[in-house]
């Protein structure tokens, strides 16, 4: 495994300069950049703090960046999530959309903070990374087995590998592309 990023997610009011918007607030770690192949534009992602004890900081998506700040440089700057203060140290690359998702109209925070902040004693999920020659299936038994030792034996979580992801999701499309199929045929 090269790296592991905790994700805790939900939505939340950001504000700044009389300036609010309803945005994605993920809750993660310092490894987020690596394991997601994600870039930051200005400033740095969040540092490795402390898990138990994390500064206030946030990293603003691009889109929320330039809602709230225009073209204002916002490292250094105070915004508020959730009624909470937070201090800018980063803006990320523009991601564009995923499954309906507007990555640049985001805001990450230190998974701690966003377990508060969402009121939550578990992760939503937890991300890895590892080298490309490890089978995936020996790396989701290595994972299952860390976790069920951590959680005393029970096994109250679900592990998938990426090509179950791919297989699930070519799956749906083949469902909806018969659904508009069929769709079409009638309406002819």
């Amino acid at each position: 495994v090269r790296s592991t990023l905790p994700l805790v997610q939900g939505t939340a009011s950001v504000e700044s300069g009389g300036r609010e918007r309803k945005v994605i607030v993920s809750g993660t770690g310092s490894e987020m950049t690596e394991t997601l192949t994600f870039r930051v534009a200005l400033g740095n992602f969040l540092p490795a703090d402390n898990p138990n004890a994390p500064r206030a900081y946030a990293v603003l998506g691009s889109r929320l960046r330039s809602e709230l700040f225009d073209e204002r440089n916002p490292l250094g700057e105070r915004v508020r999530i959730g009624g909470q203060r937070y201090t800018v140290v980063g803006v990320m690359e523009s991601k564009g959309t995923m499954f309906g998702f507007d990555l640049d109209d985001a805001v990450y925070i230190p998974v701690a903070e966003g377990l508060e902040l969402f009121k939550r004693e578990g992760l939503f999920e937890i991300d890895v990374l590892f080298s490309p020659n490890m089978p995936p299936a020996r790396v989701a038994a290595g994972v299952t087995k860390a976790i069920q030792a951590r959680h005393r034996g029970e096994e109250d979580f679900t592990v998938i590998t990426q090509d179950e992801m791919l297989q699930v999701f070519g799956n749906i499309m083949n469902i909806v592309g018969v659904a508009v199929g069929g769709i079409g045929g009638i309406s002819l």
